[in-house]
């Protein structure tokens, strides 16, 4: 009997032992709980991911626009240097310097900017090239009544018989213009720290660049200014009509053309796609007259100033 009971117990504890080992449990007491990743830290770490992928896309998103289609008013200066014009004062033909001022002037310019690194600088400042491919102008100039010609006054040039008139300065004149433009550019992006994407688009510009332009002047002769034209109604030999000089003038187009170089500096703060700037065109013009027959070869100096206040379109 008691062989039997000691049998049973034996053949007890090796079936407990075999059960424990098919049926392991995970509760260790001794193991390092450091180690175990919680729910909660694996929800901020994909938070963390999702964060740093959206930031990536915003900073993106502030520098990509890099096209700019602008659409300026101006108020235009051009000045002549040394221009040979008729004086009513002395009545002879004397070299003066006059300047004429536009009373509307609208241009449009199609510019693209080169980055030269891949990223911004701390994703703060961005240095490029600004390329202006195309840059339109149109200006309007008022007639200067108190600067009156006179076409029975003509001149010559050397070794020639031919007579010419001299260019009516002083019409009313429409100036056309186009011009390519090249230089360096400053983009600065300074809310991009934040933690607001609607503030991380604000843009500020600078940029300074040379180019050249080449324009055409259109002179629309008012026959009043003519001072030929008051001779015929004086009627006296001291001031008298001459009708084949008036008519040249008169019937004549008053077109010149000309070229030269130029600089431009501007500002402008941008906001996504739309921007508001500045800009400064200093530069100088050489012009002829396009009827050499009647106003001969003769070259004119011009420096011309326009500033321009520009709305533009970034893409």
């Amino acid at each position: 009997m008691m062989k039997k009971t000691i049998f049973l117990l034996a053949a007890l504890l090796m079936s407990l032992g075999l059960q424990a080992q098919n049926n392991p449990t995970n509760l260790d007491f001794e193991e390092d709980t450091t180690q175990v990743v919680s729910i909660s830290e694996i929800l901020q770490m994909q938070e963390m991911a999702y964060s740093k992928k959206y930031r990536t896309e915003v900073i993106s998103s502030v520098w990509k626009p890099r096209a700019y289609l602008t659409l300026s008013y101006a108020s235009t200066s051009l000045k002549g240097k040394s221009l040979m014009m008729y004086d009513p004062a002395t009545k002879t033909e004397t070299k003066q310097s006059p300047t004429y001022t536009t009373n509307w002037g609208l241009s449009l310019k199609r510019s693209t900017i080169f980055p030269f690194h891949k990223k911004p600088i701390s994703n703060l400042v961005s240095f490029g090239l600004y390329f202006t491919g195309l840059d339109l102008s149109v200006n309007h100039y008022c007639e200067d009544s108190l600067m009156r010609y006179d076409s029975r006054h003509t001149f010559r040039v050397e070794d020639s018989v031919d007579e010419y008139q001299y260019v009516p300065w002083g019409s009313e004149m429409y100036s056309f213009a186009y011009a390519m433009h090249l230089g360096p550019a400053i983009t600065v992006a300074p809310l991009t720290p934040l933690e607001n994407v609607q503030a991380a688009h604000l843009r500020l510009q600078a940029y300074f660049t040379i180019g050249y332009r080449i324009g055409l002047f259109w002179m629309r002769g008012n026959d009043q200014q003519d001072l030929n034209l008051l001779a015929k109604t004086e009627n006296n030999a001291e001031n008298s009509y001459e009708e084949t000089y008036f008519e040249r003038v008169s019937g004549s187009s008053k077109i010149l053309w000309g070229h030269g170089l130029t600089t431009n500096w501007g500002l402008r703060i941008s906001w996504r796609n739309i921007g508001l700037g500045y800009e400064v065109i200093h530069g100088n013009y050489t012009i002829k007259s396009a009827e050499k027959k009647i106003y001969g070869n003769e070259k004119f100096k011009f420096s011309e100033t326009s500033k321009r206040v520009t709305l533009s379109y970034i893409w």
